[in-house]
């Protein structure tokens, strides 16, 4: 596997991490101020990669899904394995070029076209940005500090390189 894929693959294994954390955390904790706002933030994330994988295939589900629709925890923790395997044999597909370009719809119809290995980073990105928000409402909760921005803990068996 060539390091582009790797790294796209470990940025993926931390973001399903960082997402299992706050769901467990759902889970131990069934009631705490701003819980539900964070969890629609995690169904949230959940959702909009779901979308991008529906634009990425062609799919018109991507239209019919609501960007901001809640789901319970069990639903969370089915959403987030799921989606986790589809995106990572998106990033193992061999025969596809992460630098391929995507031609996908907006929903106002007109159309746009970005490298796959941008879709990934956007993903990435969106969902920190979106952990980072439930990490302030856990704090605001008086609940522990950030889950969302913690090292990876010793067991987790990921390597993370940095190119200078």
């Amino acid at each position: 596997m060539d390091q582009q894929r790797t790294h796209y693959r470990e940025l993926f294994q931390f973001d399903l991490w960082s997402n299992r954390q706050l769901i467990k955390l759902f889970e131990r904790e069934p009631s705490f101020d701003h819980r539900v706002a964070c969890m629609a933030f995690v169904s949230h994330i959940l959702t909009v990669q779901q979308i991008w994988f529906h634009k990425l295939i062609g799919d018109a589900m991507a239209s019919e899904l609501d960007p901001w629709a809640e789901y319970s925890v069990n639903e969370l923790k089915l959403k987030a394995k799921n989606l986790h395997a589809l995106w990572l044999d998106v990033i193992d597909d061999e025969e596809s070029s992460l630098d391929m370009e995507c031609f996908m719809s907006k929903p106002d119809g007109s159309s746009m076209q970005m490298p796959l290995w941008r879709i990934l980073h956007h993903l990435i990105v969106h969902g920190q940005h979106h952990r980072a928000q439930v990490s302030q409402f856990l704090m605001k909760s008086g609940m522990m500090h950030s889950i969302a921005d913690r090292p990876l803990p010793s067991d987790a068996q990921m390597t993370f390189t940095w190119n200078s």
